[in-house]
């Protein structure tokens, strides 16, 4: 029995892709570096900024202050976000729902609030987390009492499925025009389940049940 669906947040729930690629560009521009696009889009998202900024050459005392400026930008840029196609139907999953992002959690929350999405019952940002979202999910799990066979993880990227696989949990992965994953890695990295629509994930859920019933 399925007891706590756990989402990735930018480009599973909302299309922050192109937003979020342009404001950290500029924030690194900002503090006179420069960074290849296809750099950011192969691999922003994959690691926080923290760890991503130094490997760019970027000195550690101005990681720090990109990240700021960046954060700082995303807040203003609220308005630009939309939740990716059929959001609003993971509210009729009657399971426990919860975001693990590496993304802040005021951006994550002032999103959720603007587009009126209110079923998620805890939300973590990187700000939240002390290790990786690995970490995360099992102290969610020993405080909640819950195997890995109850858990699902669903995510955009290859790294989601590395994190449901450190879990031991099922792995989900979303891939259409609002993901930020490379499709050909995704396939080799074989998750649980592919799906290219939210409305996907309660047939999921209901097989899960079903199997472990």
């Amino acid at each position: 029995m399925i007891k706590l669906l756990v989402f990735d947040f930018d480009g599973t729930l909302v299309d922050t892709k192109n937003v979020i690629y342009d404001l950290v560009e500029q924030s690194i521009q900002k503090f006179n570096y420069n960074v290849e696009r296809v750099v950011l889009q192969q691999e922003l998202g994959n690691k926080p900024l923290q760890e991503f900024l130094p490997l760019l050459g970027i000195k550690k005392k101005d990681v720090a202050r990109i990240i700021d400026d960046s954060n700082i930008e995303q807040i203003k840029n609220v308005s630009q976000i939309r939740g990716t196609k059929s959001l609003n139907c993971l509210g009729k999953i009657h399971k426990k729902k919860i975001i693990i992002s590496n993304n802040i959690s005021e951006f994550i929350k002032d999103i959720l609030h603007s587009l009126n999405i209110t079923f998620f019952e805890e939300i973590y940002g990187i700000d939240d987390l002390k290790k990786d979202k690995a970490q995360k999910i099992k102290q969610i799990m020993k405080s909640d009492k819950l195997k890995p066979s109850e858990i699902i993880y669903l995510g955009d990227k290859e790294i989601d499925i590395h994190v449901a696989r450190k879990v031991g949990c099922y792995s989900v992965i979303l891939s259409n025009e609002f993901s930020w994953g490379d499709k050909k890695a995704i396939l080799k990295s074989k998750p649980d389940f592919i799906i290219t629509s939210l409305t996907q994930v309660k047939d999921i859920v209901k097989k899960l049940d079903k199997t472990k019933s």
